[in-house]
């Protein structure tokens, strides 16, 4: 009976038991904020796969802060017209190892490159 009683407590816990963490919900740039009809179209369109970016960046990247609002649909400030273009503002922040903080800046710069911008652009064309 106690045996029981302690497999239907740790069954409820494990069913009331705190949420994954969820990503601020801040990070992608909101409709109204879009200064062009395109740029809320695109945004609305693609809503469900940003919100799945923003998840991917927060449960998947390790050592990426994103600011907020800066995944969207961007204007290049020297374009002309209303190209719009799917961008992410982010920074990679990693407590570097021993191997990592030896190598010469060129060199770090260049693997968090191939760590991260790789992975990225295959996400985003996704």
């Amino acid at each position: 009976m106690r045996s029981t009683l302690l497999g239907i407590l740790a069954f409820s816990l494990l069913l009331d038991g705190p949420a994954l963490a969820a990503p601020a919900n801040d990070r992608i740039l909101p409709v109204d904020q879009y200064t062009s009809e395109k740029g809320r179209q695109l945004a609305v369109t693609h809503a469900a796969a940003l919100r799945d970016l923003e998840a991917y960046l927060y449960h998947c990247l390790p050592w990426v802060e994103v600011q907020k609002q800066s995944i969207g649909f961007f204007k290049p400030k020297q374009a002309t017209g209303d190209a719009r273009y799917l961008s992410i503002r982010l920074f990679v922040e990693q407590d570097p190892s021993p191997q990592f903080a030896a190598l010469p800046v060129d060199k770090r710069a260049s693997s968090m490159f191939s760590r991260y911008v790789g992975p990225l652009l295959r996400r985003m064309n996704h």
